[in-house]
């Protein structure tokens, strides 16, 4: 947030495997204090899925959707030249059938930024909040293992992270940047996330990353994006893709557009 200068909004529509689709939008006001406030909104859905019981495995008739969506609002602040943090708090809302939840977390990050190649750091601790319990019509729930998990209350999925980027090469028009991630879920495995990005005249993009520690995932990612003009205002625009071999493509677009104050 704190590398946004102008008032900024931002739109991405990501479609995911078997019909589910996250949209995502924002918008960030820097402040003049070395500070920025930013608004964001997001929904995931999935397709409409027939209810299929022990005795009616093939369908019941009847159909359900799940459906989840999350606001959130944001403050980041520049404590020096080289060090800020940001922190935000959200409310979640879950629903699936007759089923629902709601919850708060708190995400807080922290980024280093030094004079050598661009060098950067960040950690973020992501999705921290309290249990949360599902409310429904009813809350019968048939266990058919030895299961001793309780759906009336379970955690918020906390993820912590650690980044680091750098640019080693930049020589006039070209520029490579690499950067490298490890992601730390509360309820899954530890992994690791490689990412590539080559840019020419900081105005075309193209992107490669890689996952390291999670099952089944072996095809590459990657993506390409534009930074262009709509009429006199900045824009970005960002396609990328993660291809499953199993589930096949999970892809997004986005746009982003800035009113400079040059341009209000």
């Amino acid at each position: 947030l704190i590398d946004i200068k102008d008032l900024s909004f931002a739109l991405s529509s990501q479609q995911y495997y078997a019909g589910a689709n996250t949209s995502y939008l924002s918008a960030v006001l820097p402040t003049k204090h070395y500070s920025a406030w930013a608004f964001q909104l997001q929904s995931y859905r999935t397709d409409a899925m027939e209810k299929r019981t022990e005795f009616q495995p093939y369908g019941t008739g009847e159909y359900f959707y799940g459906q989840n969506l999350a606001f959130g609002l944001s403050y980041s602040k520049i404590l020096s030249d080289y060090f800020s943090y940001g922190i935000s708090a959200k409310y979640i809302y879950e629903g699936i059938d007759n089923y629902s939840a709601h919850s708060g977390v708190v995400d807080l990050g922290f980024l280093y930024k030094t004079d050598f190649k661009d060098l950067k750091f960040a950690v973020l601790l992501s999705n921290f909040g309290i249990n949360t319990k599902i409310d429904g019509e009813t809350n019968t729930f048939v266990a058919f293992n030895n299961s001793t998990e309780d759906i009336n209350a379970y955690a918020a999925p906390t993820l912590f992270k650690m980044g680091v980027s750098l640019v080693p090469y930049k020589s006039g028009r070209n520029q490579l940047l690499v950067a490298a991630e490890l992601q730390h879920p509360n309820d899954n495995s530890e992994n690791i996330r490689l990412g590539l990005e080559y840019s020419w005249m900081d105005m075309f993009f193209v992107r490669a990353g890689y996952k390291l520690g999670l099952k089944d995932q072996t095809t590459p990612t990657f993506g390409a994006g534009i930074r262009t003009h709509f009429g006199r205002y900045p824009l970005n625009i960002i396609y990328a893709a993660d291809p499953h071999p199993n589930l096949g493509f999970a892809q997004q677009i986005g746009v982003a557009i800035t009113l400079t104050k040059e341009t209000r």
